[in-house]
């Protein structure tokens, strides 16, 4: 069940679809990047609809996944997360790996995403 809610919550981030994105991310969320930079629900729900229904042009795949549940009503998944997009400038296809650490919580009777950490394994 976590799995298929981590893959909607990253097709909605390929999809720029706002309504998924806005169900699957919890008040308070906040996302930290490798850079140590953080983004809100609100900011990411800003950008999200400011391209509502336009591809982003970015791919996400996730591998070696691991799902540690604490109580009914809390998880943690861990794994890579692989980003995938093609240079703007028409050149080759990029590539940045990540770990990642997404942190969900269950409230009334749904998952949703908390907390997100990002460590870059490969430059960008």
């Amino acid at each position: 069940e976590l799995l298929k809610v981590q893959r909607a919550w990253l097709d909605a981030y390929e999809k720029n679809d706002a309504a998924t994105m806005n169900r699957l991310v919890g008040n308070g969320f906040v996302l930290t990047f490798a850079d140590g930079g953080q983004q809100t629900k609100t900011e990411l729900m800003y950008l999200t609809k400011a391209k509502a229904g336009e591809p982003s042009g970015v791919t996400f795949l996730t591998q070696d996944t691991k799902v540690s549940l604490y109580a009914k009503n809390v998880a943690v998944l861990r794994g890579m997360l692989i980003t995938r997009w093609q240079d703007p400038s028409g050149g080759a296809a990029k590539e940045q790996q990540q770990r990642y650490t997404d942190t969900y919580v269950k409230r009334n009777g749904r998952w949703q995403i908390v907390a997100s950490q990002l460590t870059n394994l490969t430059p960008k």
